[in-house]
């Protein structure tokens, strides 16, 4: 699909989740209607252009907001939730990304967005509320070090497969990851179990993973996402 980045539905929603890749938004969209939350639109970095395969990821929050800022209904939305990866160090991620909040107003000519939010603390002011969820919230990585635990321990309902998938991946893992990041190790990591643990299609890729699946392999409701539903919840309600 090509992505429309002048058209997300702000007449009709008032809270925006960005994720940093296409697969952080698939995963938000499939999370928030496994956990029934309503009332957001989904987006991501990449879709700061009308071109398609432009760069996504952490370091594209600086253009994307200044985008972001110029649509049509801007002033309807409520609430601004940016997604990040954890990374070796949490402290050191939210001062990059203050930082590109701080270039994001700067472009834009006036100060829009929150500069120095808190992370994973639901904010109360604002025009619009700007909250980070960082992911994980108490270890280095990113979204898939969660996914790779639950997928774990879904295999091992009934059993050790889980575990033992588990420990063929980390064997892979530990000779061709050398001195890779949590982050992009944890990638990896999840790919390969996924294609272990599900034979009949072992090229699932995690951006397609819930669009086929659901929540089969990586189930969305378990308790190793209570940080997110609780997080995503308390926007909801404001």
């Amino acid at each position: 699909m090509r992505w429309k980045p002048y058209q997300l539905s702000l007449r009709d929603y008032r809270k925006v989740i960005v994720g940093e890749g296409e697969s952080d938004r698939n995963f938000f969209v499939a999370f928030c209607t496994a956990n029934n939350i309503a009332g957001f639109d989904f987006a991501f970095t990449g879709m700061h252009t009308t071109t398609p395969y432009q760069p996504s990821g952490f370091t594209e929050f600086v253009r994307y907001l200044p985008v972001l800022e110029r649509q049509a209904d801007f002033d309807k939305l409520t609430d601004l939730v940016l997604v990040c990866d954890a990374g070796e160090n949490t402290d050191q991620k939210l001062r990059a990304l203050r930082r590109q909040i701080r270039d994001a107003n700067q472009a834009i000519g006036r100060q829009v967005f929150t500069e120095n939010p808190d992370a994973n603390v639901v904010a109360n002011a604002g025009a619009p509320r700007l909250h980070v969820l960082m992911i994980p919230n108490n270890r280095p990585g990113g979204i898939e070090t969660i996914c790779v635990d639950v997928a774990r321990d879904h295999q091992n309902v009934g059993g050790d497969r889980g575990t033992t998938i588990e420990g063929w991946v980390n064997t892979f893992a530990n000779s061709a990851c050398q001195n890779w990041t949590t982050e992009k190790r944890d990638k990896l990591r999840l790919q390969a179990f996924l294609s272990a643990a599900w034979d009949s299609k072992p090229d699932v890729h995690f951006s397609q993973l819930f669009d086929i699946t659901r929540d089969q392999l990586v189930p969305l409701t378990g308790a190793a996402f209570d940080i997110i539903r609780e997080f995503l919840r308390g926007v909801q309600a404001l």
